[in-house]
C-alpha cells in the first residue's frame, strides 16, 4: 500500500522536502548586535569592571536537578551551553563551563569541568557540549563525628539523592579578554530529566554568581535566527530516519547505540541451525566523509546475568556522507545454544556499530533496519523491520523495540523527518523515477559535448578471450528507460580487438540486430543477436558491448539521459551462462566497481576521474517497479445506508507502450475466496467495468457499486451488513510491444474488514498552531480549534487536499501536546504534507492538532511566511481518511434488536460521558442514537480534550443536526483554567451551549449551562445541571465545583412545574456521594473499586429526596453559599434516575438517601489509555477497550419502563470484563 499510495503522490504533486519544525524567518531586533541562538532572548553578562574581572564567575542554578535520585549504575550528565562575544573581531579561548554538584545540605560539592576546548568569538555562536561521568558524587559516604560542627567529617546524608546543582559559565580569571558575553541554550540532561534554559521567559532569575562577587547580568531581546534544515538529503525510504548525534573520542572508545529486539526475548531455540539475516542502511552527516568501520552486530544474551555473545557481519561497506549505504548479511548464532543451560534465549539487541569501530565521529543516520531469523527451509521470520516512520519524537520512551545507548550510554538520539525518499516517488508522471524490476537501475547523465556517450559493458571470460575463434554469437537482453522529452531509439553494439593490438586504434564495431523506441518516461525491452566472423589466426583479447542510443548523430538522436536495467548477455561459447553474473539488475554495485563492468563509453578506464558530476557520470537510481505505474489505486470504500458497497479507484494515466482497454472493480463473496486474490478469471466473479476506446479521455478516478439485493426501505439488510464481500480494482491494457493484453490489479479489500472513514476535525481558525492555547492571530494558517483524539490504533491518515495547499500536524501522547512550559509547543510537529501523502502517527500518540496553509506561504526551510492569506478551510479541500474495522451498527446488531423488541412505547435515552476529546466515539454514539431513533442522547461532561483551551467546536458540530434530542452538560475539564467570574460562564455558554440551545430548544429563560427539555410523547422531562459555575467560585483550579442560588432555584421550580404523569431524569457530571456510601446488590454494571468520589455538598440529591417524598426542604450549603428551600407537597411528577459520569467507571447503584434514588453512572467514552502527561482516560476501566472494533465504544442505552418503574440498561460497545464475564444487560428499579 505504501508504494501504491506513492503513485498517487507523483500523479498530482511535485516532490518537496521541508524542515520538520515550524519556525519563522530571521528577524533581528532593533539595536541588537545579532540574533539569539535559540528563540529570541539570550543572557547578557556585561563587561566586568576592573575590580571584579579576576574574581567574577557567573552560574546558572539548575533547580530542575534538586533532589534528583541517583541512578543505580553510572551517573552521567550531558551538558551543553552556547556562547558569543559582544564586539567585533574578538576571540576568547579561556571560556569553559563546569558542572557543580552539591551532595548535602552543608553545600559540599564536586566540580566537573567540561572536557572540551573551544574558541568563543564575536562572529558566531559557539556551542560546547560533553557528557560528564559524575559517579564520584554518588559514592560520597556520610557520617556524623559528634563534634557538633558541620565540617569535612560530616557528610550529612548518606543520601540517595543530589542536593542541588549549578552550571558555572566560566571560572574566575578564566577569560582572556574583557567584553560583553552572551549565553544561550543551556541544556543539562540526565536520565529522564532535562533542564533547558534558553531565557525565553525574559527573566535572569536562574543566573547567580559564585562567592557573591556580582557583575551585571540581564536577559536581552535579540531576535530569532532563521531556522536551518538539518540535512540536505532525503530518507532512504519513507520520510523519517534515526539520527545518532556526534560522539566524542572518549565516547567512541567506550560506547555504541542499540535496538532492543523484544520479540527474541525468552524465545526457545530451534532444533537446527540458528541464523539471522541482518540489514541496516547508513549515511554520515556532513560533507566528503567516509567510514569503513560501521556495521551492525547481533548481541544475544543467554542468561539472566546478561552474559552475551556478539555476532558481527563478515560483509563490509564504506559508509559515506554523499549517499545511503546498506550493510547486510547472515550471521550463524548456533553456538549460543551450547553456551546456554536453558532452552530459550534470554534477550537480544542489535548494535548499530562496534565499540571503538567508527573512523569518523559525525552525526550518523540510520534507516530501514531489518533482523530476520533464517529457517531451515530458507524462509525468513521477521524479528524487526523498522523504518522509523512516525517515531519522530524522542520524548516517547515506551516503545516495543527501544533504541538506546548501550550500558546506560546517554547518546544523542533523535528521530528526524528528512523528507520523502526517492524510492517512494512513483512512475505515474514521466518525470518520476522508476526501475524496470527490483529496486535499482543504472542511469547515465549526458551533458553538452557528451551527447553521444553510451554505457559500455567491458567483460572477460576464459571460454571466449585469448582463444583463436572463427566466430561467436552474442545475445543481449536489456530494458531501457527514456528521460528525454522525445522518443529515443535504442540498440546495442559489439566492439572487439585482438591480442597485441591497441584497442582504441584498431577495434571493430558491429551492431546487434533490431532496435526499440521508448517514449518519454517509458521502459522498453530490447533483445538483440549478433554473429561475428573472427580472424582465427588471432586471439580475441577485448570485447565490449555498447548499450544505448544510436552511435551516429541524426535528426532523431536526442542525446538525453537514459537508464538500463535487467541486463543479460549470453554467448554461443558459454551457453546459458549470464556473462553479467546475474548482476545486471544493479541491485548491488558489482558491475560498477572493479576493473571490468559498466563504464561510460568504450574509452572509459577510470570511473572516478574520467568524468565528474558536472559533466557526465552514471549513478544507480532507485524507485518502484515501473509496472506499478499502471496499477489502479484504491482510494475509498464505503457501505452506504442503502446497503450498497461502493469502491472508488484512481485511474492510471497510461503512456505510449500501454493502451487502456478496460478498467473496473471485481466483486466476490470473501468466504468463497479464502486466501485467494480476485482476478478476472476467478469463478463466480462479478465485474463493474468501463470499456475504453482509442482517444477516450480517461477520468482521474471512477466508482463501482455493488447493490445489496436484500436491502429494504427501513435500512434492514441480510446482505452486505452481515456478509463479507471482497472488492479489487483492475485495469486491462494492450501492450504495444508484446502485442498482447496485460491486466494489473489494485489492493483487495472487504466490506467488513476495513472501512475508509473521514476524520472529523471541527472548525478551523486563523491561529498560530504552536501555541497550546490558540491566542496568536495568524491570517496565513488555519488551525483546528479543537484538540481531538486519534481515531484508531496506529493511525495512518490518507491526505486529500487541493494541490495549492499543504497540511501539518502536531501530535503527542497527552492533551498538552508535549508542551514543556504549558504555552509553547516545540515537539511532535510534522509538516508539510500534500495531496495523496500518507502520515503514520506514532502508536503511543493520542491527540492531534491539524493546520493548513497555502504552498506559497512555505519558504525553502519549511517555515510559514506571509504571502497569501488562508481564511476558508472549505477551499483547501482537506480530508483526512483513515481505515477502521469498526461499525457501530453492525457491531451491535443483537443489541439493536433487543432495543427494538423491548422499547414498546417507552422513552429511550442513550448516555455517554467523559470523552476527553475522543471525537470519533462521540460521532459513533450520535450515529447509533439516530439509528435506533432514541428520544434523547445525553453527554454528561468532560467533553473537551483537557481544558477550556483545547476547544469545543468539533464536539458541538458532532452533536448538531441530529434526529434525536441531544443534551450536554459541563464537566470539570470543560471549565479548566477559566478564571472565576461571570465572564467565564458567558464564554462557556457561547462555546458549548449556544448552538445546542438554538438547535434543540433547551428551556431556560437565561443563557446558562443548565436547562430542561421535554419529550411530550413519552411524558419525560430531562433536566441538566451545571456543577461548575465560575461566577461565585473561589479558585481557578479546574476541578472546583460550584452552584449558584439561581441554579438551585431553577431546579426546584422546574421539578415543581413538571406536569402530572411525567417522569424526570437528571443529567449532570459528578456524583455527589462517595462510592463507599452507595449500594446495589446487582453488580452487573458496578466496577469493583473501593475509591471514587469525594464528599461534596449533596444539594441535588437532597432536593430530589424531598421531591420524591413530597416534602419540605430548607437546608443551607456553606460550601456553595446556597440554600435549598422548597415545598414539594404539590409536586406531581415521578423521579427516575441521575445520569452522571466523572469517575470513568461503571456504577449503577442507589444513593444513600431516604427515598430510592437510582444513579446511572457510566464509564468513559474515551477509548484510549493515557501514556504520558498523567492523563486519566480508560486505563482504570475493568473492560476490554481498544480504538478499533466494537470495544472502541462505551455508552449505555436506557429504556424507561414507566409501568414497572424500572430502567432497562443495554451496554453498547465494550461489554466484556478483563477478568472474565460480561456487562451487557441489566434492569434497575426506581420505585420508591
Amino acid at each position: 500500500m505504501k508504494k501504491l499510495l506513492s503513485l498517487f503522490l507523483a500523479l498530482i504533486l511535485t516532490f518537496a522536502c521541508f524542515s520538520a519544525m515550524l519556525g519563522v524567518s530571521a528577524e533581528l531586533e532593533e539595536g541588537a548586535p545579532f540574533t539569539a541562538y535559540d528563540g529570541k532572548y539570550a543572557l547578557k553578562i556585561e563587561q566586568y569592571s576592573d575590580d571584579i574581572k579576576e574574581t567574577a564567575s557567573p552560574k546558572v542554578n539548575l533547580t530542575g536537578l534538586n533532589g534528583l535520585k541517583y541512578p543505580d549504575g553510572k551517573f552521567e550528565i550531558f551538558v551543553s551551553v552556547t556562547y558569543r562575544l559582544g564586539g567585533d573581531n574578538l576571540s576568547d579561548s579561556g571560556i569553559k563551563p563546569s558542572l557543580k554538584l552539591f551532595y548535602n545540605s552543608g553545600w559540599w560539592a564536586d566540580s566537573y569541568e567540561l572536557p572540551v576546548t573551544s574558541t568563543v568569538t564575536s562572529g558566531e555562536w559557539t556551542t560546547m557540549s560533553a557528557t560528564i561521568d559524575a559517579t564520584e558524587t554518588v559514592g560520597h559516604e556520610s557520617y556524623d563525628d559528634g563534634d557538633g560542627y558541620e565540617d569535612i567529617a560530616d557528610r550529612l546524608t548518606g543520601n540517595d539523592s543530589l542536593y542541588s546543582a549549578a552550571l558555572i559559565l566560566h571560572s574566575a580569571n578564566g577569560r582572556q579578554l574583557q567584553s560583553d558575553l552572551y549565553v544561550d541554550s543551556v541544556i543539562v540532561k540526565t536520565g529522564d530529566v532535562t533542564v533547558n534554559e534558553s531565557f525565553e521567559s525574559g527573566d535572569a532569575g536562574s543566573v547567580g554568581w559564585e562567592k557573591e562577587i556580582k557583575g551585571v547580568k540581564s536577559v536581552v531581546l535579540l531576535g530569532e535566527k532563521e531556522a536551518k534544515k538539518s540535512t540536505d538529503f532525503p530518507a532512504y525510504k519513507g520520510e523519517f530516519a534515526l539520527k545518532i548525534g556526534k560522539y566524542t573520542d572518549e565516547q567512541n572508545t567506550k560506547n555504541t547505540v542499540k535496538l532492543n529486539l523484544s520479540d527474541l526475548s525468552n524465545v526457545k531455540y530451534p532444533d537446527g541451525s540458528y541464523k539471522f539475516f541482518i540489514s541496516a542502511t547508513y549515511r554520515l552527516g556532513g560533507e566528503n566523509l567516509s567510514d569503513n568501520g560501521i556495521k551492525p552486530i547481533l548481541r544475544l544474551f543467554y542468561n539472566e546475568e546478561y552474559h552475551c555473545k556478539d555476532y558481527t557481519l563478515s560483509e563490509t561497506a564504506t559508509v559515506t556522507s554523499d549517499k545511503w549505504t546498506t550493510v547486510s548479511g547472515v550471521v550463524d548464532a548456533s553456538e549460543i545454544k551450547s553456551l546456554d543451560e536453558d532452552d530459550s534465549l534470554y534477550a537480544a539487541a542489535l548494535l548499530f556499530h562496534g565499540v571503538g569501530s567508527r573512523e569518523v565521529l559525525s552525526d550518523l543516520y540510520i534507516d530501514e533496519v531489518k533482523v530476520e531469523q533464517v529457517l531451515e527451509d530458507g524462509t525468513h521470520n521477521a524479528v524487526v523491520n523498522e523504518g522509523f516512520e512516525g517515531l519522530y519524537d524522542s520524548s516517547v520512551t515506551f516503545v516495543k523495540n527501544k533504541i538506546e545507548g548501550d550500558n546506560g550510554f546517554k547518546a544523542a538520539i533523535d528521530f528526524v523527518r528528512l523528507g520523502e525518499a526517492a524510492d517512494n516517488i512513483s512512475a505515474v508522471s514521466a518525470d518520476a523515477q522508476t526501475v524496470y524490476e527490483g529496486n535499482r537501475a543504472l542511469r547515465i547523465y549526458r551533458y553538452g559535448d557528451f551527447w553521444d556517450a553510451d554505457l559500455c559493458y567491458d567483460f572477460w571470460n576464459s571460454s571466449i578471450h585469448q582463444k583463436n575463434l572463427e566466430q561467436v554469437d552474442f545475445t543481449v537482453s536489456v530494458a531501457y528507460y527514456n528521460y528525454g522529452n522525445k522518443p529515443m531509439k535504442f540498440s546495442a553494439w559489439l566492439c572487439y580487438s585482438y591480442d597485441g593490438e591497441v584497442y582504441w586504434e584498431s577495434f571493430e564495431k558491429v551492431q546487434f540486430d533490431g532496435e526499440v523506441t521508448a517514449a518519454k518516461g517509458d521502459w522498453v525491452e530490447y533483445t538483440g543477436k549478433i554473429t561475428v566472423a573472427l580472424d582465427s589466426t588471432k586471439k580475441l583479447a577485448v570485447t565490449k558491448i555498447l548499450l544505448g542510443e544510436s552511435q551516429t548523430q541524426t535528426s532523431d538522436t536526442t542525446g538525453a539521459d537514459y537508464a538500463i536495467d535487467n541486463l543479460v548477455i549470453k554467448s554461443s561459447l558459454t551457453g546459458e551462462t549470464d556473462l553479467c553474473g546475474s548482476k545486471g539488475g544493479f541491485e548491488d554495485d558489482t558491475l560498477i566497481t572493479g576493473n571490468k563492468g559498466i563504464f561510460i563509453d568504450q574509452y572509459g578506464t577510470d570511473r572516478e576521474k574520467t568524468y565528474d558530476s558536472n559533466t557526465i557520470h552514471m549513478e544507480t537510481v532507485t524507485g518502484p517497479c515501473y509496472t506499478e505505474a499502471y496499477t489502479p489505486i484504491l482510494s475509498e470504500k464505503t457501505i452506504d445506508a442503502d446497503g450498497q458497497l461502493k469502491v472508488e479507484a484512481l485511474v492510471p494515466q497510461t503512456r505510449t507502450r500501454y493502451e487502456m482497454k478496460e478498467y473496473g472493480v471485481l466483486f466476490h463473496r470473501a468466504a468463497l475466496l479464502g486466501e485467494n486474490k480476485l482476478e478476472t478469471t476467478t469463478q463466480g466473479v462479478k465485474k463493474a467495468y468501463y470499456s475504453v476506446n482509442n482517444g477516450d479521455t480517461l477520468p482521474e478516478k471512477y466508482t463501482a457499486v455493488l447493490t445489496d439485493p436484500n436491502a429494504t426501505e427501513n435500512g434492514c439488510s441480510k446482505g452486505y451488513k452481515n456478509t463479507e464481500y471482497a472488492a479489487r480494482p483492475y485495469v486491462v491494457y494492450f501492450d504495444n510491444i508484446k502485442n498482447e493484453d496485460v491486466t494489473y490489479y489494485g489492493e483487495q479489500v472487504t466490506s467488513r474488514s476495513t472501512d475508509y472513514k473521514t476524520m472529523p476535525l471541527g472548525d478551523f481558525v486563523n491561529k498560530t498552531p504552536t501555541k497550546l492555547e490558540l491566542t496568536e492571530d495568524n491570517s496565513y494558517v488555519l488551525t483546528t480549534e479543537s484538540l481531538v483524539q486519534l481515531p484508531v490504533e496506529n493511525t495512518v491518515f490518507d491526505i486529500e487536499l487541493d494541490s495549492d495547499y499543504r497540511v501539518g500536524f502536531i501530535a503527542g501522547p497527552g492533551s498538552t501536546l508535549n508542551s514543556d512550559d504549558g504555552v509553547n509547543i516545540t515537539k511532535g510537529i510534522v509538516k508539510w504534507f500534500k495531496n495523496g501523502d500518507k502520515y503514520r502517527l506514532h502508536y503511543l500518540y493520542l491527540y492531534v492538532r491539524v493546520f493548513v496553509t497555502h504552498k506559497d506561504n512555505i519558504n525553502s526551510d519549511g517555515d510559514i511566511i506571509e504571502t497569501k492569506k488562508v481564511t476558508d478551510i472549505s477551499k483547501t479541500g482537506l480530508k483526512l481518511r483513515y481505515i477502521s474495522s469498526a461499525n457501530i451498527e453492525a457491531d451491535n446488531l443483537d443489541k439493536m434488536g433487543r432495543i427494538a423488541v423491548e422499547r414498546g412505547n417507552y422513552a429511550v435515552i442513550t448516555h455517554g460521558s467523559d470523552m476527553h476529546g475522543d471525537i470519533v466515539r462521540l460521532h459513533n454514539m450520535m450515529n447509533f442514537s439516530e439509528a435506533i431513533h432514541a428520544d434523547f442522547a445525553a453527554v454528561t461532561g468532560d467533553i473537551t480534550a483537557y481544558a477550556d483551551r483545547t476547544g469545543f467546536s468539533a464536539f458541538v458540530n458532532a452533536m448538531l443536526g441530529r434526529k434525536t434530542n441531544v443534551i450536554a452538560t459541563t464537566g470539570n475539564h470543560d471549565i479548566g483554567f477559566m478564571p472565576v467570574g461571570a465572564d467565564s460562564d458567558v464564554k462557556k455558554f457561547n462555546q458549548l451551549f449556544s448552538k445546542l440551545y438554538s438547535e434543540y430548544g433547551y428551556r431556560n429563560s437565561e443563557n446558562k449551562g443548565y436547562y430542561y427539555k421535554d419529550d411530550a410523547a413519552h411524558k419525560l422531562r430531562v433536566i441538566t445541571l451545571d456543577q461548575y459555575e465560575r461566577e461565585g467560585g473561589s479558585t481557578a483550579e479546574f476541578w472546583e465545583m460550584h452552584m449558584n442560588q439561581s441554579q438551585v432555584d431553577f431546579l426546584i421550580n422546574t421539578l415543581n412545574s413538571t406536569p402530572e404523569g411525567y417522569s424526570v431524569v437528571l443529567a449532570y457530571h459528578s456524583p455527589e456521594s462517595k462510592r463507599d456510601k452507595i449500594t446495589n446488590d446487582d453488580k452487573t454494571f458496578y466496577q469493583a473499586d473501593d475509591g471514587g468520589g469525594s464528599d461534596i455538598p449533596t444539594v441535588i440529591s437532597d432536593i430530589i429526596d424531598a421531591f420524591i417524598g413530597r416534602e419540605i426542604i430548607d437546608k443551607s450549603y456553606a460550601t456553595y453559599g446556597v440554600t435549598a428551600k422548597a415545598d414539594f407537597s404539590g409536586a406531581k411528577a415521578t423521579f427516575v434516575a441521575h445520569m452522571t459520569g466523572h469517575w470513568h467507571i461503571d456504577t449503577v447503584a442507589y444513593l444513600p438517601t431516604t427515598h430510592t434514588q437510582l444513579m446511572l453512572n457510566i464509564s468513559c467514552m474515551a477509548a484510549s489509555k493515557g501514556v504520558l502527561m498523567g492523563n486519566a482516560l480508560a486505563e482504570g476501566v475493568d473492560l476490554i477497550r481498544s480504538r478499533d472494533g466494537y470495544t472502541e465504544d462505551c455508552f449505555n442505552t436506557y429504556i424507561i419502563d414507566t409501568d414497572k418503574k424500572e430502567v432497562k440498561i443495554i451496554r453498547i460497545g465494550a461489554d466484556t470484563l478483563i477478568a472474565g464475564g460480561e456487562r451487557k444487560y441489566m434492569t434497575a428499579s426506581y420505585a420508591d
